[in-house]
């Protein structure tokens, strides 16, 4: 084993993790101490009742890898696992050397073994419920799923399941479920398809019936579960044999998470499962699953998301066994309408009046984009832009009138592309959008007039920081300073300070003493706020003072100091940025 040290140790996780580790360690929290075949193995009792466990293993470099049950064991290593470390660096003779579980169980007589069982079963009765499992390579269940009692396993998953309160003991729960993933995989390894499937399919099913009460919390170990599970049964359909009971359960549990995928909002966990159902499956696999997407389409809800998942899945079904053409057929036999990927069909299909007509049924501005660009792309601008326009009548959306604004300005509309800028100016007045307007009034001669324009309404309508903004943006700093001033005399609450920096910035070599009496302000206000992130950006801003001054930097900074000596915390940041 290569030897580490304390240093080595420290490295590896953050100080607070570090200095907790120690604190366990003698505190004697790590108990059960086991090297086995040269990785060590021990359990620390944290804040819970349930020790964590913790594993370490090496390579000839030094520490190879850890890991431990805690939830913290993501970015470095956690305090148990700094604790072992510690303990094995000062107390290697504690950890007891042990022989792989493997070799001590071959040295053991049948007799044995089963004493052993038996009073493993009497000390933890639940695992009575495996001796109804079968075993891999006992099985039989080649292409059949009749002779496999599910039940048991659906039992187990939920036994499991039971175990979570999002508490920090998802590790446990993924290791159990991971455990009988294992198990399914041996299964498998061993042509047992049918007992195989319904592991893979009841890990999958109940755990994703849980995931949304554990989706946001730690559950990226149980995610991990779940799709090694569904790898699995991807694995069970490429071994299946055709036209059998076992290959059909793959397939409808493989599009069933795609149902809960798209159901559940879109985590991108159909992805494998699509892939899978697109290249390995047959035509006969492929027509059952036409039906079924037809079916989710037209019980699924309005959505315009979810029916274009199942749409563009069902497009790609189709085009496998046939042609665009024969999607277009199941949409209108079925009375499904996907108003965007039948206009994009069209398209490809050459059809530009057919894409159009589909188009207008679309109620999504995003979709209508899409169609819009590829229209565009195809030659059929004028027509991409009445069917924009026609959108915009009736909805208003602001993200197609930017479409018309570029679209007119591409090709040479500027009159067009004008009014609708000025349009969304006023909607909402910006700095950035009169920067616009303004452009592209030049085009038309008629730039200062409208920035003038623009200029007094905005001044009459009292909107100073946007005046403030547009100069700061025009280098007119002196404007801008001033409008800045009277927005902030024109609050009832708060100040500009964000807004006043931004000047202040651009102009301090202009304005030198303008940038000292705006950053010394912030200073005194930051430090009055008390609290060390206040101090820290206190000392940011003397930095900026420092960086201006030419005399009397020395005297400042002394007299700052001594007048806020009785704030340690504030002279270690000022210490800390050199100050």
């Amino acid at each position: 084993m290569a030897e580490f040290t304390e240093s080595n140790i420290r490295k590896r996780t953050d100080e607070g993790r570090f200095k907790r580790g120690k604190e366990y360690r003698w505190e004697g929290a790590v108990k059960d101490r086991v090297c086995r075949e040269g990785n060590l193995e021990a359990s620390v009792q944290g804040s819970y009742p349930q020790p964590y466990r913790v594993s370490v293993s090496f390579s000839d470099e030094g520490i190879k890898s850890t890991s431990c049950s805690c939830p913290d064991d993501y970015y470095g290593d956690c305090k148990h696992v700094v604790a072992v470390l510690l303990d094995w660096l000062d107390n290697d003779d504690e950890f007891k050397e042990v022989e792989p579980v493997e070799k001590t169980l071959e040295g053991r007589s049948k007799e044995e073994l089963t004493l052993l069982i038996q009073e493993m079963l009497e000390r933890e009765p639940s695992l009575k419920r495996l001796l109804d499992e079968p075993l891999p390579g006992f099985s039989g269940s080649q292409g059949s799923t009749e002779t496999v009692d599910r039940s048991i396993y659906r039992e187990d998953v939920r036994n499991i399941l039971e175990g979570y309160n999002g508490r920090g003991d998802e590790w446990d729960v993924a290791s159990s479920l991971e455990s009988l993933v294992e198990k399914g995989k041996r299964h498998l390894d061993n042509k047992e398809l049918g007992e195989a499937e319904a592991i893979f399919e009841i890990v999958i099913k109940e755990t994703l019936d849980l995931y949304g009460q554990i989706y946001g919390h730690e559950s990226g170990e149980i995610y991990g579960a779940i799709d090694n599970a569904i790898d699995g049964l991807i694995e069970c359909l490429k071994a299946s044999p055709k036209k059998t009971e076992v290959r059909k359960e793959v397939v409808d549990t493989l599009f069933w998470v795609i149902e809960w995928d798209i159901d559940f909002g879109g985590i991108d966990i159909m992805n494998g499962p699509r892939r899978a159902l697109l290249e390995s499956t047959d035509t006969e696999d492929r027509e059952r699953l036409r039906k079924k997407v037809i079916e989710a389409l037209k019980s699924s809800d309005e959505s315009g998301w979810r029916k274009n998942r199942y749409g563009t899945f069902l497009l790609e079904l189709c085009e496998l066994d046939g042609s665009r053409e024969d999607f277009l057929e199941k949409l209108e036999e079925s009375e499904v309408k996907l108003p965007k990927i039948e206009a994009l069909t069209f398209l490809e299909l050459g059809q530009k009046d057919e894409a159009v007509e589909s188009a207008r049924e679309i109620d999504g501005s995003l979709d209508i984009k899409r169609v819009a660009d590829q229209l565009c792309e195809r030659g059929y601008g004028e027509d991409a832009r009445e069917l924009v326009s026609d959108f915009v009548e009736v909805d208003g959306d602001k993200r197609l009138k930017e479409w018309l604004v570029e679209f007119d300005k591409r090709n040479g509309n500027f009159e067009s592309a004008l009014e609708m800028e000025i349009g969304l100016f006023r909607s909402r007045p910006n700095s950035s959008k009169f920067g616009q307007v303004v452009r592209c009034a030049e085009e038309l001669g008629k730039g200062e007039e409208y920035r003038l324009e623009l200029i007094d309404e905005l001044e009459e309508e009292g909107k100073y920081n946007i005046l403030a903004e547009i100069y700061l943006q025009e280098e007119k700093l002196e404007k801008a300073w001033e409008y800045a001033k009277r927005y902030e005399k024109s609050k009832r609450f708060g100040n500009c300070n964000r807004l006043k920096e931004k000047i202040v910035e651009a102009g301090k070599k202009e304005k030198p003493e303008r940038a000292v009496d705006f950053y010394l302000d912030r200073v005194y206000d930051l430090i009055s706020r008390r609290g060390r992130k206040n101090y820290r950006r206190a000392a940011e801003y003397l930095v900026k003072v420092r960086d201006i001054y030419e005399e009397g930097w020395d005297d400042l900074i002394e007299d700052i100091r001594e007048e806020f000596d009785n704030l340690p915390a504030c002279q270690d940041e000022f210490d800390k940025a050199g100050l």
